[in-house]
């Protein structure tokens, strides 16, 4: 099965992978089930997800404000077909990358499940209104109350009553870039490409368009493969302390200024940062984070003073290794994808 966005931003596409079953998709997201008996699954999703298919989708939008598409429009797009031989090469390309993403997904879900299991037995709270008390001498660092969440400092005194640093002491650099200039380029040999906060977080993330690299170099906003990245403004429950892994792909590509680039002492540490921080654990840590009205953020002072647990050094090292390796994965998902993508184009243009 397909799925393409149908409102607003049309034409967002994904592959439903087998850890999706089950899962419930808005109204806003057409479903696309193809019959395997008469078209590959794979091949008929590369094939919508195409440029050709992109630009036959987008022609059936209407709309001024908030764009639509309803079933009808997409129904009688015509789909080129190969060879049966092509066509299921392709579906097998797209089958193996959703194979690949859903054993990586469910190997860091039992990652991070290490670090939820450290404070599991906290309560929750229900709803957005919450009360603390707190002594008047802790207001001379703070003074909004979401820093002081009884939540998050269930988390850090769970933590610190065990072997633990801070990630101001577990990095050597922590950077948050300023505010820049953005120079654009048409010639991507001038330029570097550039990906916003939003996009990083994207199966496949697309670049806006191309930086100055003199620009992205001066500014530091290039960033480098297996390095973290934490985003650091936006609203509350959002992507505002979510973290990111640079795969394969956005290696020398540059970013927002909004992202918070961590870099370990130890260099082979970096996918134990970032299981702990994708976890419930560091998540719950970030969110007390931010201070601000129109569009909260946090800096590298504050998510410097997070707590972070530490194990065995073994155990580390191996736990850093199967994140690596599981980011490995789903940097070879997205080049199967593309590749899939790129046999249909350059089969039909031979066609035509």
């Amino acid at each position: 099965m397909s799925l393409i966005s149908c409102s607003g931003t049309i034409g967002k596409m994904a592959y439903v992978r087998p850890e999706m079953e089950g899962m419930w998709s808005s109204q806003d997201v057409l479903k696309v089930v193809p019959d395997p008996n008469k078209i590959p699954p794979g091949y008929l999703y590369a094939f919508l997800s195409s440029k050709f298919g992109i630009s036959l989708i987008a022609s059936g939008t209407y709309g001024a404000i908030i764009q639509h598409l309803e079933p009808e429009h997409i129904a009688d797009i015509p789909v080129p077909r190969l060879d049966s031989k092509t066509e299921w090469v392709i579906h097998d390309l797209v089958e193996k990358a959703a194979e690949l993403r859903t054993h990586g997904n469910q190997e860091l879900a039992v990652i991070k499940r290490r670090f939820n299991l450290l404070v599991d037995g906290i309560e929750k709270r229900h709803g957005g209104f919450w009360a603390n008390r707190i002594p008047s001498v802790s207001l001379a660092r703070r003074m909004d109350a979401g820093f002081y969440d009884p939540e998050a400092a269930a988390v850090r005194r769970i933590i610190t009553e065990k072997r633990h640093t801070l990630i101001s002491e577990f990095c050597s650099e922590i950077f948050l870039p300023g505010i820049f200039k953005r120079v654009p380029t048409d010639d991507p040999a001038y330029g570097v490409p550039y990906y916003t906060g939003n996009s990083l977080f994207e199966i496949e993330p697309l670049p806006k368009g191309y930086l100055s690299r003199r620009t992205a170099i001066d500014e530091g906003v290039i960033i480098y493969h297996n390095k973290v990245l934490v985003q650091a403004f936006g609203s509350e429950g959002g992507l505002n302390g979510r973290p990111v892994w640079v795969g394969n792909h956005l290696d020398g590509a540059a970013t927002t200024h909004m992202l918070i680039r961590l870099k370990p002492k130890d260099p082979s540490m970096n996918g134990y940062l970032f299981a702990f921080l994708a976890s419930n654990a560091g998540y719950t840590q970030m969110a007390a984070l931010p201070y601000g009205g129109a569009i909260p953020h946090f800096d590298e002072r504050n998510i410097g003073s997070v707590v972070i647990p530490l194990i065995d050094e073994p155990e580390m090292r191996s736990l850093s290794k199967e994140v690596e390796r599981i980011q490995k994965g789903r940097d070879e998902a997205l080049s199967l994808e593309r590749n899939a993508r790129e046999v249909v184009e350059e089969s039909i243009e031979e066609a035509g």
